[in-house]
């Protein structure tokens, strides 16, 4: 079975970013405001897909939910956006699974934690080096680097 995380950014938001003053950014502004796309998340039936969101704010705290579900904590990730107030749930079995739920399927995934790891840390990667390609300012950025620090999971 396959796992596929993919991050698809919205190139036509990207004037925006240009535009903004990155000297007084705040976490909000890497967190909810920019870097919008879709979420493409697949594993086996299960079809996680989510539109329109900010996805180096997902990005990010999908992989700290990641992260606390490795010391075995049940975690929520909640994102309300307009009048949603989808979630997407991890919990870790005693198999080595994470189950993966979400408010607006019914579908489950239960992806073995090492491919969750490699899939995570591999799209993550992606993001990152799109991002900083297209925006080569952000490298130097001091809360885009601690973000990264979290997105590339050791």
């Amino acid at each position: 079975m396959n796992l596929v995380i993919n991050y698809r950014l919205y190139p036509e938001n990207f004037w925006v970013v240009e535009q903004s003053d990155w000297e007084r950014a705040t976490l909000s502004d890497f967190d909810t405001l920019h870097f919008y796309g879709d979420l493409i998340f697949r594993y086996s039936d299960a079809i996680l897909d989510y539109q329109n969101i900010p996805l180096l704010g997902f990005a990010y705290e999908f992989t700290e939910a990641f992260l606390k579900c490795l010391q075995g904590q049940e975690v929520r990730v909640e994102y309300c956006f307009l009048e949603s107030g989808d979630w997407l749930s991890l919990s870790l079995s005693r198999e080595g699974k994470v189950t993966i739920q979400a408010s607006y399927t019914d579908d489950i995934a239960k992806v073995p934690l090492d491919t969750l790891r490699m899939g995570l840390k591999q799209s993550n990667s992606h993001l990152i080096e799109e991002l900083t390609y297209r925006f080569p300012f952000l490298k130097g950025h001091p809360i885009f680097r601690q973000i990264a620090a979290v997105l590339l999971i050791e």
